[in-house]
């Protein structure tokens, strides 16, 4: 699509760059011959090869000043070269068929600038079938900065690895299971727990010996894992492989964009359970297997590749980015929104006593917020 005068402006404030070119005055290429139309051939299949994420542009009439800013000057109306002859110069000296245009953006009445458009490119790299105006026959030259420059053995090779990949695009989709929201804007509460009563007084254990095996579990220890479970979010990371390509040695990255009020903070693992046997305190739930190994095969669909977990700290909200990594993929990354609420949860020193007891381990937890969910679902309905 044709970028305006206004867009024009903001590319000059850019500065020249590996998908920004100034030239302050035209082409040679009206009246002269092929290999004085070399310089042009030469900036056209640099920006074709240049690595970017978007169209690169070449504007004529544009001054490169001292700060590296452009200056608009414009060139005379007469001065525009017909897109066709373009397309029809570039295109029979390549190896393969540049996607590019060529346009006039009006100053004023007398002056334009004209755009040489050049888009992302489907295959690279391009270069010229013959010799012209002191270029050989296969030289590939690249946009680096705001320079041209032959372009290296490896970053060719990097050329070709990067059309592989866009081939051999795998297509991985990202889900977040919460236990009872599926959906990508996910709500999620967690309880703040106190207690309604008088606490007991942990009696004091005495000085470490060795022989003896086990020691009980004060009520401190007690509460303050409770509390620490009640406050836990587990979020579990579905995958599903819609392509025709089977998914190999796959990583997972998590990273919290933004957190309002940091209102969770990560954590490594589901909270530990003190143990009686001192320096023990166990961890009874595995975390999923990871998939970095493994493979996932075309449609196949895993709900739990891997287990988040975060501590409500107050309400609030957060973005989750995951990446999903793997061999000869490129990588793919989905936004999740996800909001928390803290609610105050009292509770007595004996219903400590018994959800230390229950919680024994991960599962026997969420199976208790589920029965909750239920319980508050059919109270409302």
């Amino acid at each position: 699509m044709a970028i305006s005068l206004e867009d024009i402006k903001q590319l000059c404030m850019e500065g020249e760059s590996n998908h920004l070119d100034y030239k302050l005055e035209q082409y040679p290429f009206v009246g002269v011959s092929a290999p004085e139309k070399a310089e042009l051939l030469k900036d056209v299949l640099a920006l074709a090869n240049a690595f970017r994420k978007g169209s690169a542009y070449i504007l004529i009439g544009v001054a490169q000043q001292p700060d590296g800013s452009g200056l608009i000057v414009g060139l005379p109306k007469e001065n525009f070269i017909d897109d066709a002859k373009l397309q029809q110069f570039i295109n029979e000296k390549t190896n393969r068929v540049v996607e590019f245009s060529s346009y006039a953006v009006e100053i004023d009445c007398a002056n334009i600038i004209q755009v040489i458009e050049i888009q992302l490119q489907r295959e690279r790299p391009y270069y010229p079938q013959r010799a012209l105006g002191g270029i050989n026959a296969g030289t590939v030259f690249i946009r680096i900065g705001s320079s041209t420059r032959i372009a290296t053995p490896d970053e060719i090779a990097l050329m070709g690895k990067e059309e592989q990949l866009k081939h051999n695009q795998h297509d991985i989709d990202i889900s977040l299971i919460v236990p009872g929201n599926e959906i990508e804007n996910i709500n999620f509460s967690a309880l703040e727990i106190s207690l309604s009563d008088q606490p007991p007084i942990d009696s004091n254990p005495g000085r470490f010996d060795i022989t003896v095996l086990s020691r009980p579990i004060t009520f401190t220890k007690k509460f303050t894992y409770v509390h620490d479970v009640f406050r836990t979010i587990r979020v579990n990371i579905g995958l599903e492989n819609k392509s025709n390509l089977s998914a190999e040695q796959i990583e997972i990255e998590s990273f919290i964009s933004q957190c309002s009020n940091e209102c969770v903070r990560e954590k490594e693992d589901f909270p530990s359970r003190p143990s009686e046997y001192p320096g023990f305190d166990c961890r009874p739930f595995l975390k999923a297997p990871s998939l970095q190994s493994l493979k996932l095969h075309p449609g196949k669909y895993n709900p739990s590749s891997e287990s988040l977990y975060f501590e409500v700290m107050h309400d609030g909200d957060f973005t989750l980015d995951i990446t999903v990594l793997g061999k000869d993929m490129q990588p793919i990354t989905k936004q999740f929104h996800i909001n928390v609420q803290l609610i105050p949860f009292p509770i007595s020193s004996k219903e400590v006593e018994m959800f230390f007891c229950c919680f024994e381990d991960e599962d026997q937890y969420w199976n208790f917020r589920d029965e909750m969910h239920k319980g508050r679902d059919n109270a409302n309905t």
